[in-house]
C-alpha cells in the first residue's frame, strides 16, 4: 500500500506538531479554527473541498455512509447539500460546546498517543487529525509508512459521558495495530469486507479497540470506553444475563455475512449491532452492543490467562473465530 493525502492550501497553516517517541513519529493536527473560518466565510464548496480532502482520504469506501447514510438512502447524493449544510448548523449552534471538547482532545491527545505507542506495537509514523466538523467519533486508516487517524470533536462532544474523549485515540490506533498485525483488513478495503466479511470479524475488531482503551488508559469504569454514563455501573467481573443474551443471539449470526450494500437486511443487522442504537434485546439493549460485547470476550479470554492482549491483536482469522465462538459458549454455560 502507498499513501499520499494532500491538502488545499487554506489548511496549511493547522496547528500541528511532531514528536518522536519509541522510533515513532507522531504528529497532531487541530482543524478547529480552519473550519470556523470556513463557516464565518459561508463558502459551501470550500467545505465540501475540506471533508473531501480530510476526511474521504482517511476512509474513502466509508465516508458516504457516515455522512450521508448512502446505504439506505438511494437518493443520498441529491440530500449531500443539504446534509453538509446540517454540518454547518450543526457546528454554529454548539460552537462553545464543541471548542471545550476540541481542546480537552488536544490537550490529552500527546498523553494518549504515547501511552498507546508503550503499550502496544507500531512499526510506523502516526497523524493525527482533530476536526470539528466529522462524521464519526474517530476513524484510522493504515498506510505503507504511516497510520492516518481522524478524531471529530463535534461527534464526541454529542457523547453523554465526556469520558470518552480521553479513549478514542486510543481506539483508533488500537484499531491500526491490530490491522499491521493480523490477517484482518482495514475499514477502507471495502472488496475483502465484501466479498468474505464475516459479523465476527466486526465483533473482533472492535472488541480489541475497546479493550485497548479499558487496558492502555487504564479505566476503572466502562463509561470511559465506550461514552455513555449508563456503562459507569456494569459490573464485568462476572457475566451478567444480558452478557448471555447478546451471547446468545450473536452465536446464531456470527458467520453471516457483515456488509452487502443491495441487502437492506444485511445493512440494518450490521447498523443493529454495530451503530448506537439498538434493539438487538429490545428496549434493554445496551447503546453499540457489538461494541460491548466483543470488549466482554477480550477481557474473559484475557482474564482467563489464555492470551495476553497484544498476542490477540496479531491472532488470524481462524484462530480469533474459534476463540469467539469457545467464548460466547462460555459465556452461555456460566
Amino acid at each position: 500500500m502507498n499513501y499520499l493525502i494532500f491538502f488545499p492550501l487554506f489548511l496549511l497553516t493547522s496547528c500541528s506538531s511532531l514528536v518522536k517517541s519509541h522510533n515513532v513519529n507522531y504528529e497532531i493536527e487541530s482543524h478547529f479554527h480552519e473550519v470556523k473560518k470556513l463557516l464565518l466565510d459561508g463558502n459551501q464548496s470550500y467545505l465540501e473541498s475540506y471533508l473531501n480532502s480530510n476526511l474521504q482520504n482517511i476512509h474513502s469506501h466509508f465516508y458516504d455512509d457516515l455522512a450521508f447514510n448512502s446505504l439506505l438512502d438511494p437518493d443520498w447524493k441529491k440530500h449531500k447539500k443539504a446534509k453538509i449544510k446540517g454540518l454547518l448548523a450543526d457546528f454554529a449552534k454548539n460552537e462553545q460546546k464543541i471548542l471545550r471538547t476540541h481542546n480537552q482532545i488536544m490537550l490529552n491527545a500527546k498523553i494518549n498517543i504515547e501511552d498507546t505507542i508503550n503499550a502496544i506495537p507500531f512499526d510506523r509514523n502516526i497523524k493525527l487529525i482533530v476536526t470539528p466538523i466529522f462524521t464519526s467519533g474517530g476513524t484510522v486508516r493504515v498506510r505503507e509508512k504511516e497510520i492516518l487517524a481522524g478524531v471529530g470533536s463535534n461527534i464526541i462532544s454529542k457523547f453523554s459521558s465526556s469520558n470518552l474523549m480521553n479513549g478514542i485515540i486510543s481506539h483508533e490506533l488500537t484499531h491500526a495495530s491490530h490491522i499491521i498485525h493480523s490477517d484482518f483488513p482495514g475499514a477502507d478495503e471495502l472488496d475483502e469486507w465484501k466479498t468474505t466479511g464475516k459479523l465476527y470479524w466486526g465483533l473482533w475488531s472492535e472488541g480489541l479497540a475497546s479493550y485497548g482503551v479499558f487496558s492502555i488508559l487504564k479505566v476503572k469504569t466502562l463509561d470511559h470506553v465506550f461514552g455513555y454514563d449508563e456503562y459507569s455501573t456494569i459490573n464485568t467481573s462476572f457475566v451478567s444475563e444480558t452478557d448471555k443474551k447478546l451471547a446468545k443471539k450473536f452465536l446464531k449470526i456470527m458467520d453471516e455475512k457483515y456488509i452487502d450494500f443491495s441487502n437492506k437486511g444485511t445493512m440494518i443487522r450490521l447498523k443493529n449491532w454495530f451503530g448506537v442504537e439498538s434493539d438487538v434485546l429490545g428496549r434493554n439493549t445496551p447503546r453499540s452492543p457489538g461494541y460491548y460485547l466483543g470488549f466482554r470476550i477480550v477481557k474473559l479470554i484475557i482474564d482467563s490467562e489464555d492470551y495476553r492482549f497484544n498476542e490477540l491483536l496479531s491472532l488470524n482469522k481462524s484462530k480469533a473465530r474459534m476463540l469467539i465462538r469457545k467464548t460466547l459458549l462460555r459465556m452461555l454455560e456460566s
